[in-house]
């Protein structure tokens, strides 16, 4: 067990990237995330631009009309959505920018949860899993999530 823990937290901060099962990323979501980042830029706060709530807004519907659908599928998907959700309802206080509300941040937490369980998930059925079922670990660890 203790191996099996090491390898895990290993495979876990390798910088590599899995390619065998891993879906095409939602794009979609892969664009508002870029652009909640491009918002969020030192630049802009430099220059006294800060993220606009209707944007805010635009990007959380986003998020949860794919989540609704079933399209967050790879592990990046989860990842990309975690993060859109948990900046959003930000305001300008002072320097700063502080939430609003955190109504979302526990989803945000649940769905980064799911892209780590994922992200492991697929190294361990690239490297140690089983040839013929490569949702076994999907199916045993998601639940638990």
């Amino acid at each position: 067990m203790k191996a099996y823990a090491l390898i895990c937290s290993l495979l876990l901060f390798t910088p590599t990237t899995v390619t065998a099962f891993q879906s095409i990323d939602n794009q979609s979501v892969k664009r508002a995330l870029e652009e909640d980042q491009a918002s969020r830029s030192e630049e802009n706060f430099q220059q006294g631009k800060f993220p606009k709530f209707a944007d805010e807004m635009n990007r959380r519907l986003l998020v949860f009309t794919a989540l609704s659908r079933g399209e967050l599928v790879a592990a990046n998907d989860f990842y990309h959505a975690a993060v859109i959700l948990q900046h959003t309802n930000l305001e300008h206080v002072g320097d700063t920018l502080r939430s609003m509300g955190t109504e979302n941040h526990l989803l945000a937490h649940f769905l980064a949860k799911f892209y780590i369980v994922t992200y492991i998930c697929k190294y361990i059925e690239l490297y140690i899993g089983d040839a013929n079922d490569k949702s076994t670990c999907r199916r045993r660890y998601s639940t638990s999530i």
